[in-house]
């Protein structure tokens, strides 16, 4: 496969801080190259350099065998550079057309043609295998919708380079097969994929190749076959690690936090749970089940019907 993107030597500093010390990183057409490594080893300075948030004091970024140089987010949309960022940036008042064409409607003075934005964005979807309630607003579709206009948005923008920030990270697993599913759609039609995941099934499942950052520097690349998880970890961190989690022994003290019958009257209902000193409890359950709303009512962020907390 033809290399579409690259970047050498890139070295980024922060003030006490190198965030960036001479990575190499390369992507090519069609192609799911997988960024992973430890929170704070490099991953998002290094695509904001890549989408031009950041400007790097060394180094070089070549797209299609060309030198470029990017002075604004501005710069690479324009080059073919797109991001979905894990925090999103929906507005979520707006339906998803009205997100999908921001700044690019088709309008006369007074005027937007939204019937012209919906054709182009049913459009859009047919060509990329997607199916999502685009006349709706934002804040009433689910993540994983949510997620898919955001891919539309940067699709929209024609990009050769696709950058996903971890974006399975609020998705259930039939969302998460779904979206997969999509990925793939766009690998076929050439568009190369920087993958960033904190998960390891995710990046071995989906990856062509995978990246290893650790403190700043590229510490090795993994093909596909070859990328076991044991390797990846031993890259992350540096060495071996015989045990995924290795046991750990500690005292469990008082109960600290008790709380029973907590509702909010729309998503929790009735529910007890203990925390004491010197635990980790726990939180599971797939997307809506009530995690979220549970913790905003013990901290105060929803009313509550009815709760005893101490």
């Amino acid at each position: 496969m033809d290399t579409i993107m690259k970047m050498e030597s890139v070295s980024k500093e922060f003030p006490g801080v190198l965030a960036l010390d001479q990575v190499d990183f390369d992507l090519r057409k069609g192609e799911i190259h997988g960024l992973v490594g430890h929170n704070g080893a490099g991953k998002s300075t290094l695509m904001k350099v890549l989408t031009g948030t950041y400007i790097p004091e060394e180094g070089q970024i070549h797209l299609n065998g060309e030198p470029i140089v990017l002075q604004s987010p501005r710069d690479a949309i324009q080059k073919g550079i797109g991001i979905v960022t894990q925090e999103g940036s929906l507005i979520p008042s707006f339906t998803g057309i009205q997100n999908i064409f921001l700044g690019q409607e088709e309008h006369t003075a007074t005027y937007i043609h939204e019937d012209r934005l919906r054709i182009k964005a049913e459009k859009l979807m047919r060509y990329f295998g997607m199916s999502v309630p685009i006349t709706k607003n934002v804040e009433d579709l689910n993540p994983a919708q949510r997620k898919l206009i955001e891919i539309l948005k940067v699709l929209n923008q024609n990009p050769k380079v696709l950058i996903l920030d971890e974006p399975t990270a609020a998705l259930s697993e039939k969302e998460r097969v779904h979206l997969f599913e999509v990925m793939k759609r766009l690998k076929d039609e050439n568009i190369g994929i920087v993958f960033i995941t904190h998960y390891l099934e995710e990046v071995q499942e989906m990856s062509d190749r995978i990246t290893v950052l650790r403190n700043g520097k590229n510490a090795g690349v993994l093909q596909a076959e070859e990328a076991t998880k044991e390797k990846i970890v031993q890259l992350m961190i540096n060495r071996e690690q015989k045990s995924e989690y290795p046991e750990r022994s500690g005292v469990i003290g008082d109960c600290l936090l008790e709380t029973k019958e907590i509702s909010d009257g729309e998503v929790c209902n009735h529910i007890n749970m203990k925390v004491h000193r010197g635990e980790i409890v726990g939180m599971f359950g797939s997307v809506g089940s009530g995690r979220t709303e549970f913790v905003e009512t013990i901290f105060g962020a929803r009313m509550k019907t009815s709760v005893k907390c101490w």
